[in-house]
């Protein structure tokens, strides 16, 4: 803070209080300036969406590091053998590749089975919607998050579903306005991948302050919104499925009638394996350009408002981090109900088979 702002503090102070010190309020004006240089210098500290192994390892102090896993054990045990190479790739000859097996120091292990909530749609329990505020809040309380920290979100690094795990966290982060986190790109997989040391046990953290806010409502999608987009083709409808459950082919929605298969209308596939690496050893997102390049190859316009969608919503929100965060469309919603909504409610639907 320089001097001329100090100067302008004492002044419209001192026109308002006049018996008031200047020397205090100088001071007070100091520490008002040094306090809210920490806070921009804290709110700066992200290069962006993404970070790699490189910038978490010179910043592990100033950051909470969030794990988010659904194989819980292999964040505190050591895993039993290895992970087979691809016998046709480059690492045959009964090569084996180190699991993931800890977490890396000072990370906090959340549970996926605590990030999504069960709701009733037409008399069916489905799974994958957005936790309710109260439990969200207190589950990141729970992970010693507070107000104001720096977030970073690792996960294991073998799986692209992986990958979707933490992307969905990040989502209901920023859903409940927390704006200050990124993903660790690679995981624990790219962190050990790099030489370094990781660690076994149970995190340990204290309680944190967090508070979740009211929801930002532009960010998600619900059954009418689709609809409307779907019949009238007012913005861009994307299926982050693998190919055979958007043709209709086959499909993984055990609690869906088998009659009902296919995409919703006017939806263009781009599948969740084509924007994260999947064949390891580790699953990281692909860079910008190629991003771009899969999109125009699948159909897909990375400007235009886009809403995304899955089976449940967990994978759909790789297809809305890459299109929101990385390529800076800024409108994408993700449809928290996707296909298990849409077909329980008897919606249309197009297949391979119908067309």
């Amino acid at each position: 803070m320089t001097l001329w702002h100090v100067k302008g503090l004492e002044t419209y102070f001192g026109s308002v209080l006049p018996r008031v010190d200047m020397t205090v309020l100088s001071g007070v004006a100091v520490a008002f300036g040094l306090f809210i240089a920490a806070s921009a210098a804290q709110a700066g500290l992200l290069p962006g969406p993404l970070v790699d192994v490189d910038w978490l390892d010179k910043n592990l102090k100033k950051v909470i590091l969030l794990d988010v896993r659904a194989d819980v054990n292999s964040f505190s045990k050591r895993s039993r053998g290895g992970s087979p190479v691809n016998p046709c790739g480059a690492g045959a000859k009964g090569k084996e590749v180190e699991p993931v097996a800890g977490h890396i120091p000072g990370a906090v292990l959340v549970r996926w089975s605590l990030l999504t909530t069960q709701r009733s749609v037409a008399g069916h329990k489905t799974d994958g919607w957005l936790p309710a505020r109260a439990d969200f809040e207190r589950l990141m309380q729970k992970s010693g998050v507070n107000k104001n920290n720096t977030i970073v979100i690792a996960y294991k690094g073998e799986k692209a579903i992986e990958t979707a795990m933490a992307a969905r966290l990040y989502f209901t982060l920023k859903y409940y306005g927390h704006d200050e986190v990124a993903i660790l790109d690679g995981g624990t997989a790219a962190w050990m991948q790099s030489g370094r040391r990781v660690k076994l046990g149970r995190s340990r953290s204290r309680r944190g302050n967090f508070s979740a806010g009211p929801g930002r409502a532009e960010m998600v999608a619900v059954l009418t919104d689709v609809k409307t987009i779907s019949e009238s083709s007012s913005g861009q409808l994307l299926d982050v499925r693998e190919p055979a459950g958007y043709l209709g082919v086959a499909r993984a929605i055990a609690s869906v009638d088998p009659q009902w298969y296919g995409h919703i209308p006017g939806a263009r596939n781009v599948p969740m394996t084509v924007l994260s690496n999947d064949v390891g050893p580790v699953a990281v997102l692909f860079d910008k350009d190629a991003l771009l390049q899969i999109l125009t190859l699948f159909g897909a316009n990375p400007d235009t408002p886009t809403t995304v969608y899955c089976n449940s919503g967990i994978m759909a929100s790789v297809g809305w981090f890459v299109m929101s965060e990385l390529l800076g469309n800024p409108d994408v919603r993700l449809y928290d109900g996707s296909m298990h909504e849409w077909t329980l409610e008897r919606m249309p639907l197009t297949s391979l088979e119908r067309d």
